[in-house]
């Protein structure tokens, strides 16, 4: 029997046999000789409990459908992004074009992929001061990179490695400016004495600094 929407006002109009047929519909146990009122509430209740979980079944459809229209995995291009997470780490994504990645996976010449991380003095220097390979899989698609501490700008590759030939770049991120920081916390080295103030002592900056270096900076040298 179809469920029809219920309210007080129908149920109070329906006769006794309705009332028990409706009751028999949504699962109530109704006991001989049980009053109207009570058997009322009963239906009222369990006809409550049933739009809620109805509702609950709606929203997981949506949910569903969501995840369905959710952004893809690869936009089949290849390309680098790169993202500070803060002045010491970088968090670097790449796509890899999929006839690209075809080729990489057939060529008997292809060894691996890297990053190459390039550091600038300036926003104006065309060549890098310094750099340092990372070495990825074919299949990675992001790396978190530590920046050593003093660099000011830097640009990140994607390469790809072939025997006997110099690495060919797939792709490479726009130039990225790092945060500057204290040129206290930069210099900062265990025993070293630093121009430290007697108002910046109070604060407790002196204790951070050492604090610092030692949970942090230190394990990275």
């Amino acid at each position: 029997m179809e469920k029809v929407a219920l309210t007080r006002q129908s149920l109070e109009s329906a006769s006794n046999a309705v009332l028990i047929s409706l009751a028999d519909d949504y699962g109530i146990d109704i006991p001989l000789n049980l009053d109207r009122v009570l058997i009322i509430g009963e239906l009222l209740e369990a006809y409550s409990e049933q739009e809620e979980e109805n509702q609950d079944d709606e929203i997981y459809e949506d949910n569903t459908e969501s995840t369905e229209n959710s952004l893809p995995f690869t936009y089949n291009e290849t390309h680098i992004a790169v993202m500070l997470r803060d002045p010491a780490w970088a968090f670097v994504y790449w796509d890899i074009r999929e006839q690209e990645l075809r080729d990489l996976q057939n060529s008997s010449n292809f060894t691996s992929l890297s990053l190459r991380v390039n550091f600038y003095d300036s926003i104006s220097s065309t060549e890098s001061s310094e750099n340092f390979d990372v070495k990825i899989s074919l299949y990675d698609r992001q790396q978190y990179i530590l920046i050593p501490s003093g660099k000011r700008y830097f640009t990140i590759e994607l390469l790809q490695n072939t025997t006997n030939l110099p690495p060919e770049r797939m792709a490479i991120t726009g130039l990225v400016r790092i945060p500057q920081g204290s040129d206290k916390v930069q210099k900062l080295q265990p025993g070293k004495q630093l121009d430290i103030t007697e108002l910046q002592k109070l604060s407790g900056m002196e204790e951070a600094l050492n604090n610092l270096y030692k949970n942090h900076v230190q394990s990275f040298s």
